[in-house]
């Protein structure tokens, strides 16, 4: 039988044996990773609303996402993002439009951003950050064929609703910026009878940034990132360079065991593509590891 059916059988027949499911009644098995290692290359206000953009053009970026590697094919996806600068009084502003399956769920959301900017000196400033927005889940099993009607998975293909809500702050200060973000503020769960599928995981998040100018042709980018759960905690060290401003390339350890690559340029002056994928060393069925690629477009607007 499809493993990821057993995965749902033995969840919820076998929880106390197979200690997935504490007597919260709460399962994990298909929770979304607290911070995604594509998000913090081609999306970084989804973990801190304060990392929008403060230029004053428009950037619209189109990510598509797919698992390349594993035994479940069950990691893909795309979304939409648009990030502007271009508000008054030192303000920014976002808006991303998000479909993925991950597991034995499928997720679609659309949230907001927006930032606003204070000075406290020449060379140093505060930014106050709010993701706002609607995120939805079902369960997904149309690839799974069952010898009958299944009661518990077929009463439960409706679309569920949770609001999303993260908060951010960040002191710069010259090239250098220092955040604190509060993540999924409201919990999102999947009730299935008594049980309940934790989706989305709240969380701190403390990031480092920092931009230092090698040469007149060469930017360094480096970012520390410490993510803190009640399931779990990690940190995460990326480094990008550029090539000025016209390609970058960027890598990414995660301490989940987890790495990730970008490289993307600018072919016109206002069109750029990138490619990014990632690779997750932990074992998970018959010692094979998951990994995930994708491509970006985007397109720069003055």
């Amino acid at each position: 039988m499809n493993k990821r059916l057993l995965l749902v059988s033995t969840a919820i027949l076998l929880i106390d044996y197979v200690g997935i499911c504490q007597q919260s009644s709460s399962i994990t098995s298909n929770t979304l990773d607290f911070v995604q290692n594509r998000e913090i290359f081609l999306n970084s206000a989804m973990n801190n609303p304060t990392q929008l953009t403060d230029s004053n053009k428009i950037y619209l970026d189109l990510i598509v996402h797919d698992q390349w590697s594993g035994p479940a094919e069950s990691n893909n996806g795309l979304f939409v993002k648009v990030e502007n600068g271009i508000l008054p009084h030192d303000m920014s502003s976002g808006l991303v439009i998000d479909f993925k399956k991950h597991g034995l769920f499928k997720h679609r959301s659309i949230i907001g951003s927006i930032k606003k900017g204070l000075s406290i000196g020449s060379n140093s400033g505060l930014d106050f950050g709010l993701n706002f927005g609607l995120w939805q889940s079902r369960m997904d099993v149309s690839d799974i064929i069952l010898q009958q009607p299944d009661p518990l998975i077929d009463e439960n293909k409706e679309w569920t609703n949770s609001l999303v809500l993260d908060f951010g702050v960040s002191f710069n200060f010259k090239s250098q910026s220092f955040g604190l973000s509060y993540k999924n503020i409201i919990n999102s769960a999947f009730e299935i009878g008594s049980y309940d599928y934790i989706l989305r995981l709240n969380g701190l998040i403390v990031n480092y940034q920092g931009f230092y100018s090698l040469s007149d042709s060469f930017t360094l980018s480096p970012e520390l990132l410490g993510c803190f759960t009640s399931e779990s905690n990690n940190a995460v060290i990326a480094c990008r360079i550029s090539f000025k401003r016209v390609i970058t390339c960027g890598l990414l350890y995660n301490t989940n065991d987890s790495f990730g690559f970008i490289l993307s340029g600018i072919i016109i002056k206002r069109v750029k593509i990138g490619y990014y994928f990632d690779i997750n060393n932990e074992k998970v069925y018959n010692d094979q590891t998951v990994g995930s690629h994708g491509l970006n477009a985007g397109f720069i607007f003055n």
